[in-house]
């Protein structure tokens, strides 16, 4: 594959404990895509990746430039870095915060540990969010991308009403 595709990413359905099978279609899955250099994940993909992530990590996109990843407010400061540490050579970023009306546990901190493409190759980084939102949390991911993206020309943020 080239760059120059674009696959969108939306797995919807509920792991039962942890069956070897349905892990293993996910990661079957992201591994036909290793070449893909424009991506869209979902939040609920996003989530059977995050509860698998202790048993299986994310694979590593090398060829992937752009990344549009839509996840929920209350994790994206968890969830965020695991993306990024998969992502090396990333240029451009597209997160859409959303609110989840599944209950999870609110995240206050984001790590420490920089990846490889905050400290060299992303440049932009767009944060859209619903009008009605955590602010705190907002400000933390600008914060993290402000402090640690060496290589950062431009960061957006936009709200949009959610219905």
């Amino acid at each position: 594959m080239s760059d120059s595709v674009k696959v969108d990413i939306d797995v919807d359905f509920e792991l039962t404990n942890h069956d070897l099978a349905e892990r293993n279609i996910i990661y079957d899955l992201l591994n036909n895509f290793l070449d893909v250099g424009d991506m869209t994940i979902s939040w609920q993909t996003l989530k059977l990746i995050y509860g698998l992530q202790h048993m299986n990590p994310l694979p590593k996109f090398y060829d992937l430039t752009r990344l549009r990843v839509i996840m929920s407010l209350n994790a994206s400061l968890e969830v965020l870095p695991i993306v990024l540490e998969s992502c090396p050579n990333l240029k451009h970023l597209s997160l859409e915060l959303v609110n989840d009306d599944e209950p999870e546990a609110v995240v206050t901190s984001i790590s420490n540990v920089l990846s490889f493409c905050l400290v060299s190759s992303l440049e932009y980084v767009e944060i859209e969010s619903p009008v009605i939102t955590e602010e705190a949390t907002e400000e933390k991911l600008i914060r993290y991308f402000l402090d640690n993206a060496t290589s950062l020309k431009k960061l957006s943020k936009s709200s949009f009403v959610s219905v």
